[in-house]
């Protein structure tokens, strides 16, 4: 008896879900976001109605005779300008904070010292942490170096406070630097 109620549930629950998955499946349309792939009769529309707004005729599809090019691209440009325009201002505000490394060369014996925040990438040469009481956090390896100990090539190493860290360099070497830094004994 409890097999054939399982059984009585189960078919239920299935019939109960299959006008749902109906209802899912024909929700795409062509062109939207759950349906990237377009026909080419939506290709051909989508052109159709830029005509139109180009020639500002609406419903008829025939150029102004007298409509100049310069019109035209100004109407085009326009367009453009109302859809694409936002997505390219926003695009171009994540560029805006970017500040590029800088390629820097330091002798041995120097030492840099570095603020908060800055990073600093050892791409050739030795140096060893120069710290307080904390370290300098290396990004990529998840420790910290205290001072004295070697600085790993190619480590992301990321000054946590302006109290003096930096490194000292023991052979003339070769780094990249994102932040604000000055060097000691050069």
């Amino acid at each position: 008896m409890n097999k054939i109620k399982c059984i009585a549930i189960f078919v239920s629950a299935f019939l109960l879900a299959l006008p749902t998955y109906g209802i899912i499946s024909s929700a795409a349309r062509p062109g939207d976001a759950s349906d990237p792939l377009v026909s080419k009769a939506y290709v051909d529309s989508r052109i159709e109605e830029l005509k139109q707004m180009i020639t500002g005729m609406g419903g008829q599809t025939q150029q102004q005779p007298n409509a100049s090019e310069e019109a035209i691209v100004t109407r085009l440009a326009a367009y453009f300008d109302s859809v694409y325009g936002p997505l390219l201002r926003d695009a171009g505000k994540a560029q805006e904070g970017h500040v590029p490394y800088e390629t820097v060369f330091a002798r041995a014996g120097t030492t840099l010292v570095a603020e908060s925040g800055t990073e600093i990438i050892l791409r050739g040469g030795a140096a060893t942490a120069v710290t307080g009481i904390n370290g300098l956090c290396d990004a990529t390896s998840g420790v910290d170096l205290v001072s004295g100990m070697d600085i790993p090539l190619n480590h992301l190493l990321i000054v946590p406070a302006s109290d003096g860290r930096g490194m000292q360099f023991l052979k003339d070497s070769y780094l990249m630097v994102k932040g604000v830094f000055s060097f000691v004994g050069q």
